[in-house]
């Protein structure tokens, strides 16, 4: 009973203070002069001896400033904007400082509003703390200037360094179209470049593949007919790439024949005589895989005619057919014929 009976006191003493909350108040605005779309400012000064701290949603409450909430002011005026609202502590009472933005010139009043909603303080019973502004004067520039008509239309402004960027983007479309008259002009150039220089990639590559198998095949325990035929299936395909010819059903005689027909006759000595040893490899090797039991394997002195390779001869190939690879690729990479 007794707790019941002090917050009605306390609900009766808050109700007269509410009364009598405006004995003093004033209101300026800054700057004095104010034009549409300009952020103004209205300092408006009242005492009061209610805590509004201490009413205040805590959520609104930050370093000694209450920030009243936006949706509550946004009703008093439909002539402008009001950006930011805040409440703070003065000597003598509170400072209410609300940053608007007027959109229309003219006299705009401010219909009042109730600062205990703009606080936060849900409390329903209380009646309201109601915050009345003077009206305010938003001056209009076009009058300011003596303006009565449109003034005619300007070109665009360039932000500073533009005229650089425009050069800059002149000269690389200047150098893109000489590049593309060049690729033009020089088409069948750069694709029989293009074309040398794949046809080069494929030389370097076969070369490099022919002369690791033939090193793998000297390690290889073959016998020599095996190594004999192995041998001569390397240095067939090696080439059949390198002059663009098909050697599968030639005989070893006619190998360095097939080439030269190739090649239109044209080949230099350097390139006869390489091949005429490679043809002879590849005759000792025929000999090497079809001659054993034959009547000639029997003749005499037989080391030189028994069908079997003679000591170190298997490690002399492969030396000589990696040097006369050496010799082919020494050429060029463009010489196949």
């Amino acid at each position: 009973m007794k707790r019941l009976r002090k917050c009605f006191c306390a609900l009766i003493l808050l109700l007269s203070v509410s009364v009598f909350a405006y004995s003093q108040s004033s209101q300026v605005m800054v700057p004095k002069e104010v034009f549409v779309g300009d952020d103004a400012r209205i300092q408006y000064k009242f005492e009061s001896q209610i805590d509004f701290f201490a009413l205040a949603d805590e959520s609104l409450v930050s370093d000694g400033v209450i920030f009243l909430k936006r949706e509550v002011l946004s009703e008093i005026s439909e002539l402008c904007t009001v950006k930011e609202a805040r409440l703070s502590h003065e000597a003598n009472g509170y400072l209410l400082v609300l940053t608007i933005v007027p959109w229309q010139p003219g006299e705009i009043v401010f219909k009042q509003f109730d600062l205990y909603r703009a606080c936060g303080w849900k409390n329903t019973l209380a009646s309201g703390f109601y915050v009345n502004l003077e009206p305010v004067v938003i001056s209009s520039l076009v009058k300011k200037m003596n303006v009565s008509s449109l003034r005619p239309q300007m070109g665009p402004l360039l932000l500073p360094g533009t005229n650089y960027i425009l050069l800059a983007f002149v000269v690389l479309l200047v150098l893109l179209a000489i590049a593309v008259f060049i690729v033009i002009v020089r088409l069948k150039k750069i694709i029989s470049m293009c074309h040398k220089m794949k046809l080069s990639a494929g030389l370097r590559k076969n070369a490099k593949v022919t002369r690791k198998k033939i090193r793998v095949l000297e390690k290889k325990c073959r016998t020599d007919a095996e190594f004999a035929c192995e041998w001569q299936h390397i240095m067939r395909q090696y080439l059949e790439y390198r002059f663009d010819v098909k050697l599968a059903s030639v005989t070893s005689q006619k190998i360095f024949s097939e080439v030269s027909s190739r090649s239109g006759c044209l080949l230099d000595e350097a390139y006869e005589n390489v091949l005429t040893e490679i043809s002879s490899l590849f005759v000792r090797t025929d000999y090497i895989r079809y001659a054993r039991g034959s009547l000639d394997s029997f003749l005499l002195p037989q080391k030189e005619h028994q069908a079997a390779f003679l000591n170190g001869e298997k490690k002399q190939i492969v030396t000589s057919s990696l040097s006369y690879i050496d010799s082919l690729e020494l050429r060029g990479p463009y010489d196949k014929v």
